[in-house]
């Protein structure tokens, strides 16, 4: 499976983000605090869906170039 580009994403790749939660809460007992969206792939629906699972979005602070 491969990670969806989260701002041209559908409601359905949105929702893939509580499955991935509720996972990793199940895994390793805590829910996670970050999100970190793949490819840095980020607008107001992604920061939204974050939010409302108590979740913090991080970015990216450097590219690959910058190496």
């Amino acid at each position: 499976m491969y990670a969806p580009y989260l701002c041209s994403a559908l409601n359905s790749h949105v929702l893939h983000l509580t499955y991935l939660l509720v996972a990793l809460q199940r895994i390793i007992g805590v829910q996670p605090a970050w999100m970190r969206p793949p490819y840095g792939s980020i607008n107001d629906q992604v920061v939204a869906a974050a939010n409302v699972r108590g979740q913090n979005g991080a970015q990216f602070l450097m590219t690959l170039s910058s190496l």
